[in-house]
Protein backbone atom coordinates (compact mmCIF):
# COMPACT_ATOMS: atom_id res chain seq x y z
CA UNK A 1 0.00 0.00 0.00
CA UNK A 2 1.40 3.53 -0.83
CA UNK A 3 -0.72 5.79 1.00
CA UNK A 4 1.45 7.35 3.77
CA UNK A 5 0.50 9.57 6.42
CA UNK A 6 3.23 12.43 7.16
CA UNK A 7 4.75 12.60 10.27
CA UNK A 8 3.97 16.14 11.93
CA UNK A 9 7.37 16.51 14.40
CA UNK A 10 6.69 20.42 14.90
CA UNK A 11 4.15 23.14 15.81
CA UNK A 12 6.16 26.32 14.55
CA UNK A 13 3.19 29.53 14.14
CA UNK A 14 -0.05 30.43 15.27
CA UNK A 15 -0.72 32.80 12.79
CA UNK A 16 0.07 36.98 12.37
CA UNK A 17 -3.47 38.19 14.18
CA UNK A 18 -2.26 40.75 16.85
CA UNK A 19 -1.95 37.96 19.56
CA UNK A 20 -1.53 38.64 23.59
CA UNK A 21 -0.28 36.01 25.63
CA UNK A 22 -1.11 35.49 28.88
CA UNK A 23 1.74 33.09 29.41
CA UNK A 24 4.32 33.50 32.06
CA UNK A 25 5.07 33.92 35.95
CA UNK A 26 2.33 36.77 36.39
CA UNK A 27 -0.27 34.25 37.52
CA UNK A 28 -1.44 33.32 40.93
CA UNK A 29 -2.60 30.24 42.32
CA UNK A 30 -5.05 30.14 44.77
CA UNK A 31 -5.77 28.00 47.96
CA UNK A 32 -2.40 28.56 49.48
CA UNK A 33 -1.69 31.68 47.34
CA UNK A 34 1.95 30.88 45.44
CA UNK A 35 3.21 32.65 42.13
CA UNK A 36 2.58 30.42 39.32
CA UNK A 37 3.90 29.60 35.96
CA UNK A 38 1.92 29.44 32.24
CA UNK A 39 1.99 26.98 31.07
CA UNK A 40 2.71 24.75 34.14
CA UNK A 41 0.84 22.81 36.89
CA UNK A 42 -0.07 23.15 40.31
CA UNK A 43 2.46 20.27 41.63
CA UNK A 44 5.38 22.27 39.76
CA UNK A 45 4.03 25.53 41.08
CA UNK A 46 3.84 24.51 44.72
CA UNK A 47 7.24 22.97 44.19
CA UNK A 48 8.76 26.31 43.13
CA UNK A 49 7.39 27.76 46.16
CA UNK A 50 9.02 25.73 48.79
CA UNK A 51 5.54 24.33 49.83
CA UNK A 52 6.43 20.90 48.94
CA UNK A 53 9.69 20.61 50.46
CA UNK A 54 11.05 18.11 48.88
CA UNK A 55 11.69 16.06 45.77
CA UNK A 56 8.06 14.88 43.92
CA UNK A 57 9.54 11.48 43.41
CA UNK A 58 11.17 11.24 46.75
CA UNK A 59 10.04 7.96 48.94
CA UNK A 60 6.10 8.30 49.29
CA UNK A 61 5.97 11.46 48.31
CA UNK A 62 3.16 10.64 45.66
CA UNK A 63 1.63 9.81 48.74
CA UNK A 64 2.52 12.93 50.64
CA UNK A 65 1.34 15.04 48.51
CA UNK A 66 -1.75 13.33 46.92
CA UNK A 67 -3.76 16.78 49.36
CA UNK A 68 -2.80 18.45 46.41
CA UNK A 69 -4.80 16.73 43.88
CA UNK A 70 -7.76 16.67 46.07
CA UNK A 71 -7.54 20.67 46.55
CA UNK A 72 -9.84 22.63 44.11
CA UNK A 73 -7.54 24.95 42.58
CA UNK A 74 -8.04 28.58 41.03
CA UNK A 75 -5.33 30.33 38.52
CA UNK A 76 -5.81 34.40 38.19
CA UNK A 77 -4.19 37.03 36.76
CA UNK A 78 -4.29 40.59 35.22
CA UNK A 79 -3.39 41.53 31.80
CA UNK A 80 -4.15 45.05 29.94
CA UNK A 81 -5.87 45.59 26.77
CA UNK A 82 -5.34 48.57 23.93
CA UNK A 83 -8.15 50.43 22.22
CA UNK A 84 -6.29 48.61 18.92
CA UNK A 85 -6.77 45.34 20.01
CA UNK A 86 -10.71 45.98 20.96
CA UNK A 87 -11.12 47.44 17.23
CA UNK A 88 -11.18 43.83 15.92
CA UNK A 89 -13.90 42.16 14.73
CA UNK A 90 -12.85 38.99 16.24
CA UNK A 91 -11.17 38.71 19.77
CA UNK A 92 -11.18 35.13 21.25
CA UNK A 93 -9.28 33.59 24.34
CA UNK A 94 -7.72 30.68 22.81
CA UNK A 95 -6.49 28.10 25.21
CA UNK A 96 -4.61 25.42 23.92
CA UNK A 97 -4.47 23.25 26.97
CA UNK A 98 -6.52 23.25 30.06
CA UNK A 99 -6.07 20.17 32.75
CA UNK A 100 -8.77 19.35 33.12
CA UNK A 101 -11.67 20.08 34.81
CA UNK A 102 -12.62 23.95 35.09
CA UNK A 103 -14.77 27.19 35.04
CA UNK A 104 -12.97 30.21 33.08
CA UNK A 105 -13.99 33.71 33.72
CA UNK A 106 -12.93 37.00 32.39
CA UNK A 107 -13.72 39.95 34.37
CA UNK A 108 -16.06 37.56 36.76
CA UNK A 109 -18.17 36.63 33.51
CA UNK A 110 -18.14 33.06 32.92
CA UNK A 111 -17.11 32.65 29.41
CA UNK A 112 -16.75 28.41 29.01
CA UNK A 113 -16.29 25.60 31.16
CA UNK A 114 -13.58 22.62 30.38
CA UNK A 115 -13.66 18.91 30.79
CA UNK A 116 -10.88 17.53 28.83
CA UNK A 117 -7.01 18.11 28.54
CA UNK A 118 -6.67 17.02 25.29
CA UNK A 119 -8.65 19.88 22.98
CA UNK A 120 -8.06 23.39 22.64
CA UNK A 121 -10.42 26.03 23.93
CA UNK A 122 -11.86 28.97 21.75
CA UNK A 123 -14.37 31.57 23.20
CA UNK A 124 -15.59 34.86 22.13
CA UNK A 125 -14.73 37.07 24.44
CA UNK A 126 -15.34 40.45 22.68
CA UNK A 127 -17.88 41.93 25.01
CA UNK A 128 -16.43 41.20 27.84
CA UNK A 129 -12.88 42.90 27.41
CA UNK A 130 -12.48 46.19 28.65
CA UNK A 131 -9.83 48.85 27.38
CA UNK A 132 -7.29 48.54 30.57
CA UNK A 133 -7.06 45.99 33.21
CA UNK A 134 -8.59 42.98 32.80
CA UNK A 135 -8.93 39.80 34.87
CA UNK A 136 -8.78 36.08 34.13
CA UNK A 137 -9.72 33.50 36.68
CA UNK A 138 -9.73 29.80 36.00
CA UNK A 139 -11.37 27.81 38.87
CA UNK A 140 -10.13 24.26 38.55
CA UNK A 141 -12.41 21.17 40.54
CA UNK A 142 -10.15 17.63 41.55
CA UNK A 143 -9.54 15.32 39.21
CA UNK A 144 -9.94 12.63 41.31
CA UNK A 145 -12.85 13.96 42.80
CA UNK A 146 -14.66 14.46 39.65
CA UNK A 147 -14.21 11.05 38.27
CA UNK A 148 -15.17 9.26 41.63
CA UNK A 149 -18.21 11.66 41.28
CA UNK A 150 -18.64 10.33 37.42
CA UNK A 151 -18.80 7.11 38.52
CA UNK A 152 -21.20 6.95 40.96
CA UNK A 153 -23.02 8.84 39.49
CA UNK A 154 -22.70 5.81 36.42
CA UNK A 155 -23.47 2.97 38.54
CA UNK A 156 -26.33 4.52 40.04
CA UNK A 157 -27.99 5.03 36.83
CA UNK A 158 -26.88 1.36 35.07
CA UNK A 159 -26.23 -0.50 38.26
CA UNK A 160 -22.76 -1.39 37.24
CA UNK A 161 -19.34 -0.24 37.36
CA UNK A 162 -17.01 0.63 35.09
CA UNK A 163 -13.88 -1.55 35.54
CA UNK A 164 -11.50 -1.19 36.53
CA UNK A 165 -12.48 1.34 38.98
CA UNK A 166 -8.70 1.61 40.54
CA UNK A 167 -5.31 0.38 39.14
CA UNK A 168 -2.90 -1.61 40.54
CA UNK A 169 -0.14 1.04 41.17
CA UNK A 170 -1.09 2.49 44.08
CA UNK A 171 -2.72 5.36 42.40
CA UNK A 172 -6.16 7.17 41.92
CA UNK A 173 -9.35 5.32 40.77
CA UNK A 174 -11.94 6.38 37.98
CA UNK A 175 -9.00 7.47 35.38
CA UNK A 176 -11.61 6.27 32.76
CA UNK A 177 -14.47 9.27 33.77
CA UNK A 178 -12.59 12.03 33.08
CA UNK A 179 -10.82 13.13 30.09
CA UNK A 180 -6.77 13.48 31.27
CA UNK A 181 -3.52 11.46 30.46
CA UNK A 182 -4.43 8.29 32.71
CA UNK A 183 -1.10 7.82 33.47
CA UNK A 184 -1.44 10.84 35.52
CA UNK A 185 -3.97 8.55 37.86
CA UNK A 186 -0.77 6.13 37.92
CA UNK A 187 0.95 3.84 35.63
CA UNK A 188 3.28 0.97 35.68
CA UNK A 189 5.96 2.90 34.87
CA UNK A 190 5.09 6.28 37.47
CA UNK A 191 3.07 7.28 40.59
CA UNK A 192 -0.02 9.36 40.55
CA UNK A 193 -0.01 12.85 40.58
CA UNK A 194 -3.38 13.97 38.86
CA UNK A 195 -2.53 18.02 38.79
CA UNK A 196 -4.24 20.91 37.73
CA UNK A 197 -2.91 24.03 36.12
CA UNK A 198 -2.87 25.17 32.15
CA UNK A 199 -0.75 23.31 30.58
CA UNK A 200 -0.27 24.53 27.43
CA UNK A 201 -0.22 28.04 25.95
CA UNK A 202 -3.17 30.44 26.51
CA UNK A 203 -3.89 34.41 24.93
CA UNK A 204 -5.95 36.36 23.60
CA UNK A 205 -6.07 36.43 19.88
CA UNK A 206 -7.97 39.24 17.68
CA UNK A 207 -8.47 39.44 13.67
CA UNK A 208 -10.32 41.01 11.28
CA UNK A 209 -10.95 38.43 8.46
CA UNK A 210 -9.97 34.90 9.60
CA UNK A 211 -7.15 32.37 10.95
CA UNK A 212 -5.63 29.34 9.78
CA UNK A 213 -6.68 27.03 13.10
CA UNK A 214 -4.80 24.18 11.93
CA UNK A 215 -2.89 22.35 8.93
CA UNK A 216 -2.94 18.41 8.40
CA UNK A 217 -0.75 17.12 5.38
CA UNK A 218 -0.52 13.58 3.81
CA UNK A 219 2.21 12.42 1.34
CA UNK A 220 1.30 9.87 -1.17
CA UNK A 221 4.45 8.72 -2.75
CA UNK A 222 3.74 7.57 -7.02
CA UNK A 223 3.99 4.00 -6.79
CA UNK A 224 5.91 3.87 -10.68
CA UNK A 225 7.96 7.24 -9.92
CA UNK A 226 9.60 7.43 -6.70
CA UNK A 227 10.75 11.21 -7.44
CA UNK A 228 7.37 12.06 -7.62
CA UNK A 229 4.76 12.53 -4.78
CA UNK A 230 1.30 14.12 -3.96
CA UNK A 231 1.33 16.39 -1.37
CA UNK A 232 -2.46 17.00 0.10
CA UNK A 233 -2.98 19.63 2.10
CA UNK A 234 -6.31 20.47 4.62
CA UNK A 235 -6.28 23.77 6.27
CA UNK A 236 -9.13 24.57 9.31
CA UNK A 237 -10.17 27.69 8.94
CA UNK A 238 -11.97 30.17 11.36
CA UNK A 239 -14.13 33.39 11.16
CA UNK A 240 -17.24 35.29 12.27
CA UNK A 241 -20.30 32.60 11.48
CA UNK A 242 -21.95 32.71 7.20
CA UNK A 243 -19.11 34.81 5.90
CA UNK A 244 -17.13 34.43 2.34
CA UNK A 245 -14.14 35.68 2.28
CA UNK A 246 -11.91 36.24 -0.51
CA UNK A 247 -8.07 35.51 -0.17
CA UNK A 248 -4.52 35.04 -1.48
CA UNK A 249 -2.84 31.70 -1.06
CA UNK A 250 0.68 30.88 -0.51
CA UNK A 251 2.24 27.32 0.11
CA UNK A 252 5.96 26.62 0.29
CA UNK A 253 7.78 23.67 1.19
CA UNK A 254 11.29 25.14 2.22
CA UNK A 255 12.62 27.37 -0.04
CA UNK A 256 10.61 25.80 -3.20
CA UNK A 257 6.76 27.79 -3.72
CA UNK A 258 4.23 25.02 -4.29
CA UNK A 259 1.29 27.50 -4.43
CA UNK A 260 1.90 31.31 -5.54
CA UNK A 261 -0.29 34.03 -4.83
CA UNK A 262 -3.63 31.80 -5.87
CA UNK A 263 -6.70 33.25 -5.43
CA UNK A 264 -8.97 31.82 -2.77
CA UNK A 265 -12.53 31.92 -1.55
CA UNK A 266 -13.49 30.99 2.13
CA UNK A 267 -17.32 30.24 2.79
CA UNK A 268 -17.81 29.74 6.80
CA UNK A 269 -20.36 27.44 8.51
CA UNK A 270 -23.19 28.38 10.93
CA UNK A 271 -20.00 28.04 13.74
CA UNK A 272 -17.56 30.00 12.12
CA UNK A 273 -15.53 26.94 10.74
CA UNK A 274 -14.25 26.06 6.93
CA UNK A 275 -12.16 23.55 5.41
CA UNK A 276 -9.86 24.01 2.63
CA UNK A 277 -8.30 21.05 0.79
CA UNK A 278 -5.02 21.93 -1.69
CA UNK A 279 -3.91 18.63 -3.46
CA UNK A 280 0.05 19.40 -4.83
CA UNK A 281 1.89 17.11 -7.71
CA UNK A 282 5.06 17.33 -7.18
CA UNK A 283 7.27 16.59 -9.61
CA UNK A 284 10.05 19.09 -9.99
CA UNK A 285 11.96 18.80 -6.38
CA UNK A 286 14.05 16.15 -6.15
CA UNK A 287 12.69 14.70 -2.07
CA UNK A 288 15.11 13.16 0.19
CA UNK A 289 13.13 10.84 1.59
CA UNK A 290 13.38 10.17 5.87
CA UNK A 291 14.53 7.16 7.67
CA UNK A 292 14.91 6.17 11.11
CA UNK A 293 17.95 6.73 13.00
CA UNK A 294 20.85 4.37 11.50
CA UNK A 295 18.41 2.52 8.90
CA UNK A 296 20.22 4.35 5.98
CA UNK A 297 22.97 6.96 5.37
CA UNK A 298 20.43 9.43 4.53
CA UNK A 299 19.70 12.11 6.82
CA UNK A 300 16.66 12.73 8.82
CA UNK A 301 15.49 15.22 5.99
CA UNK A 302 12.48 17.53 7.82
CA UNK A 303 11.08 20.04 5.36
CA UNK A 304 9.23 23.29 6.38
CA UNK A 305 5.74 23.26 5.02
CA UNK A 306 4.40 27.29 5.18
CA UNK A 307 0.45 28.11 4.06
CA UNK A 308 -0.38 31.35 4.34
CA UNK A 309 -3.40 33.55 3.77
CA UNK A 310 -3.53 37.07 3.17
CA UNK A 311 -7.03 38.78 3.08
CA UNK A 312 -6.89 42.44 2.90
CA UNK A 313 -3.12 42.82 4.17
CA UNK A 314 -4.37 40.84 7.30
CA UNK A 315 -2.33 37.60 6.74
CA UNK A 316 -2.81 33.98 8.66
CA UNK A 317 0.05 31.40 8.29
CA UNK A 318 0.76 28.10 9.91
CA UNK A 319 3.93 25.89 9.77
CA UNK A 320 4.74 22.76 10.30
CA UNK A 321 7.92 20.66 9.77
CA UNK A 322 7.12 17.39 7.45
CA UNK A 323 8.43 14.39 6.73
CA UNK A 324 8.63 11.89 3.35
CA UNK A 325 8.84 8.27 4.93
CA UNK A 326 10.41 5.96 2.73
CA UNK A 327 7.96 3.36 1.33
CA UNK A 328 7.40 0.53 4.44
CA UNK A 329 8.49 1.81 7.10
CA UNK A 330 5.47 2.03 9.81
CA UNK A 331 5.63 4.64 12.77
CA UNK A 332 3.60 4.01 15.61
CA UNK A 333 2.07 6.53 17.93
CA UNK A 334 2.65 4.55 21.20
CA UNK A 335 4.88 6.81 23.38
CA UNK A 336 4.86 6.95 27.23
CA UNK A 337 4.57 10.83 28.55
CA UNK A 338 7.96 12.58 28.57
CA UNK A 339 7.78 13.00 32.27
CA UNK A 340 5.70 13.29 34.83
CA UNK A 341 5.31 16.79 34.72
CA UNK A 342 5.09 18.50 31.69
CA UNK A 343 6.20 21.82 32.42
CA UNK A 344 9.38 20.23 33.51
CA UNK A 345 10.42 18.90 30.37
CA UNK A 346 13.24 20.33 28.32
CA UNK A 347 12.30 20.54 24.03
CA UNK A 348 16.13 19.99 24.21
CA UNK A 349 15.97 16.95 25.39
CA UNK A 350 13.12 15.19 23.19
CA UNK A 351 14.20 13.90 19.59
CA UNK A 352 12.53 11.49 17.40
CA UNK A 353 15.16 8.59 16.12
Amino acid sequence: MYDKIVVILCFIGIGFADYLSLDGNDWNAITIKVGAKVPGSIYSDLRRAQVLKQDLLYEKNDVNYRWVAYDNWTYERTFTVDSKLLNKKNINLLANGIDTISSVYINDQLIGKTDNQFVRYVWDVKKVLKSGQNTIRLAFQSAPLYAKQKSEEFKQKYKYAVLPECAAYNGECHFNFIRKMAASFSWDWGPAFPTQGIWKPIGIEAFDSLEIRDITIETIPDPKNASQWTLTVNAFLESAPKQKINGILDIKLDNNVLINKQKQTIETDGQGKAKMMIVIFITDIQIITWYPNGVSDNTQKLYQLNVQIDVNKEVSTQTKKIAFLCEGIELGPNQCPDGRHHSRVLETRLRIS
